[in-house]
């Protein structure tokens, strides 16, 4: 069993350089994060994976170097900043392609500016793993990472942020890709398809649900809430393992409201996704969340 605080890097002004970089940037958010929040999220549920899936079976050196992966895995992003996934969906593959080559440049960067070795390992090399994810390690950090993500957005549906419904600059609708993604997860990693057959909350596949009903009813989090089921699988294990393995500062992320986003009724929200729509039309999630707005907007 390792400790985060033992194997976190302490790198000169990397802690506050992530600390500056938020998570989901263009939408409102209550319980905002950071990449520094977001890398030790990463980290407890690698360390879930790791102790409750196939990776049982992982020896002491491979467990250190996922658990050393998930804790430096973005931190090119202090050099690009967050490309967040909606963003990439609309990129063409030669955006993709350039983003890729500066994300490089970035990793040359760091590793002449940050120590070699961490934890007794190659620091570019985990940057260069993070980028690539060719191996079955670099995929179940990638793994975790959207697993977080994943609880992340849908932490903001179930405290009640309308705008949390849809990122009106793309069009993107955060949950319902994350949703996407994870049908798709046997293209999207494919090493891990022997992990996928096992049976744990964080290997379901995510059922279709009325995401619209679902900030409806919600609320700002207390410490009796937090921990009740919402009968969301994934959702429900995520917030067990950041309060499980986060301790305070797990439960610190996902209590307290660090923004208090403005009133968004639904007939605004309705207005904003009409004036996006025509500009994307193959946006099928877009298109099923105006549909399910409407008893909302008409009532």
């Amino acid at each position: 069993m390792y400790d985060l605080e033992d194997l976190i890097p302490k790198f000169p002004n990397r802690e506050e350089s992530l600390q500056g970089i938020s998570r989901f940037r263009r939408i409102p958010m209550i319980y905002r994060t950071n990449l520094d929040d977001h890398q030790r999220m990463v980290y407890w549920m690698t360390e879930e994976l790791l102790e409750t899936t196939k990776g049982r079976n992982c020896s002491n050196d491979e467990r250190l170097a996922a658990l050393t992966l998930a804790l430096v895995h973005d931190d090119v992003e202090i050099i690009t900043g967050d490309l967040q996934y909606g963003d990439r969906l609309l990129m063409s593959d030669k955006e993709i392609q350039d983003h890729e080559d500066c994300e490089r440049v970035a990793i040359e960067f760091l590793a002449k500016r940050f120590p070699t070795k961490i934890n007794g390992l190659n620091y570019r090399d985990n940057l260069l793993q993070a980028l690539y994810k060719n191996t079955s390690l670099s995929q179940r950090v990638s793994y975790a990472d959207k697993l977080v993500g994943f609880g992340e957005s849908w932490h903001e549906l179930y405290s009640g942020n309308k705008h949390f419904l849809v990122d009106v600059e793309i069009g993107n609708t955060p949950t319902l890709t994350y949703m996407d993604i994870f049908r798709n997860r046997n293209e999207q990693w494919p090493l891990l398809k022997e992990m996928f057959r096992q049976k744990h909350p964080l290997l379901n596949l995510p059922k279709i649900s009325n995401i619209v009903n679902i900030v409806a009813d919600g609320k700002p989090f207390d410490e009796d809430s937090i921990r009740k089921k919402t009968g969301n699988p994934i959702y429900d294990c995520y917030k067990e393992v950041m309060l499980k393995r986060g301790g305070e500062r797990g439960k610190n992320i996902l209590l307290e409201a660090r923004e208090e986003p403005s009133e968004l009724s639904w007939a605004q929200l309705n207005e904003r996704i009409r004036g996006i729509l025509p500009d994307l039309p193959n946006q099928k999630n877009l298109k099923l969340l105006q549909r399910r707005l409407q008893p909302y907007v008409n009532s």
